[in-house]
């Protein structure tokens, strides 16, 4: 059996998990989005709930769908908590991790505007709402910008349960349609077996053990959360790489 590329590992996440119906709520969303009044969906993603894989596949089924997007993760942009910085750096306009003014603010929102995206998907919003309170108000500012321009790309985010009720509660205080969806853990049932199934299909090392995996001491270890589920099959992947290095060596070994 061949491995799968990593780019369909979110795939296998959201298709068998109870992260599905969110997946499939947002492109719906964003199928029938006409642009004439803002929206903005916040999804309260629990550490480990599978909130990043989530919206990675929502943003590449939606460039596969010939949307304009604009996906903010962390992974380019280690340590910048500068919102308009990091948009802008997206964007590919040269700038430098610095607190948004307000002329920085309203040049981005102009480059967004002209850049007329159809949808901006935000990760771990925690950082900006988390950050010293001169610095998270400019980041409520920039992102505030997003959905008052005139043709307001979809948002979606994600983030803390108190980062998304930060956000959700300023976008409905300035009349800004907005709703929260929640990542819930997932129950032990044979939806969560398919799940672990389904991810261990990615390599055969791990299919090979399924038949006698623990799969209740997993689901325990995990609390049916679909990250730590994931870091907890990767670990014992990797046991069962270094068994067998350990296994070739010893096998090697001059009698």
């Amino acid at each position: 059996m061949q491995a799968k590329r990593p780019s369909e590992i979110p795939q296998t996440w959201n298709r068998s998990s109870v992260n599905e119906p969110t997946l499939k709520y947002c492109l719906e969303e964003l199928a029938e989005y006409d642009f004439t009044v803002a929206k903005v969906i916040c999804i309260n993603a629990p550490a480990a709930s599978g909130g990043s894989a989530l919206l990675s596949q929502i943003a590449n089924r939606a460039v596969k769908r010939g949307r304009r997007v604009l996906y903010l993760d962390d992974s380019l942009y280690l340590g910048n908590r500068y919102l308009v910085s990091k948009i802008m750096r997206s964007m590919s306009v040269g700038i430098v991790n610095v607190e948004g003014c307000n002329g920085l603010t309203i040049l981005c929102a102009e480059v967004m505007r002209l850049r007329r995206y159809d949808v901006v998907i935000m990760d771990d919003v925690q950082k900006y709402s988390q950050a010293p309170k001169r610095v998270a108000e400019s980041n409520a500012q920039a992102i505030l910008q997003i959905a008052c321009l005139p043709k307001p790309p979809l948002i979606i985010m994600a983030g803390s349960a108190d980062a998304i009720e930060f956000y959700h509660a300023q976008f409905i205080s300035t009349g800004i349609f907005s709703e929260t969806k929640r990542l819930a853990a997932m129950e032990f049932d044979d939806r969560y077996i398919q799940f672990v199934k389904s991810f261990c299909e990615i390599n055969n090392f791990l299919l090979e053990h399924f038949e006698v995996m623990d799969l209740e001491a997993l689901y325990r270890q995990s609390q049916g959360r679909l990250g730590l589920t994931v870091r907890n099959l990767d670990w014992l992947h990797l046991n069962i790489l270094a068994e067998r290095a350990t296994c070739r060596e010893l096998d090697m070994e001059p009698s």
